[in-house]
């Protein structure tokens, strides 16, 4: 028989990071960046990547981190009324969510970045993550997504439902042999 307990796991869930056929998705103070995804894990969503282009130039400011259901701004806001953030220079930026975002395996979510007084470049490129796509609103004016496009981006979700294991299995056989039986012990697995 046997038992056990698991702590939350921070995993790495949905990601797309092209290397190759980079364009730059440009915004000016008044507009947002959205990129939606659908998740592969059921947990607490907790930290989001993004890389910001360094071929443009980069306006210093803080942007509202919002998390939305579905796909776009029209869905149920999930992080209260969002998490400032700062982007002060390109490269690749992790954003830690202050309150973490309960996600479900299959469902559709959107995170946006709605400036401040900043504004900057994002990398993206064609749309190449079958998840979801990259997004733009005119604030405070319409929204509209772009379905060939894609941010550069990655989704990180806390689990204890166990490790996602390539393929969606979350299920961890272990083996084990020598010692004397009955065997016993403890041990910790994580995402590698």
């Amino acid at each position: 028989t046997a038992s056990s307990s698991m702590a939350a796991i921070e995993q790495l869930d949905q990601s797309y990071t092209p290397t190759s056929n980079i364009t730059v998705f440009n915004l000016a103070t008044w507009q947002t960046a959205t990129q939606s995804f659908t998740a592969g894990a059921t947990g607490q969503l907790s930290k989001i990547e993004v890389n910001v282009s360094v071929s443009m130039s980069v306006t210093a400011g803080n942007y509202l981190l919002k998390v939305y259901s579905g796909n776009g701004v029209s869905g149920t806001l999930l992080n209260g009324t969002g998490q400032v953030v700062s982007i002060t220079s390109g490269g690749i930026k992790t954003f830690v969510l202050s309150q973490t975002v309960n996600v479900t395996v299959g469902q559709m979510y959107t995170v946006e970045f709605y400036p401040q007084g900043g504004a900057c470049s994002f990398n993206s490129s064609v749309n190449a993550y079958a998840g979801g796509n990259a997004g733009v609103r005119f604030t405070p004016g319409s929204f509209s997504n772009y379905t060939n496009y894609d941010l550069w981006f990655k989704t990180y979700v806390m689990s204890t439902s166990g490790i996602l294991c390539s393929g969606g299995s979350t299920v961890v056989n272990v083996s084990a042999t020598g010692g004397t039986a009955p065997y016993t012990g403890t041990g910790a697995f994580s995402a590698g």
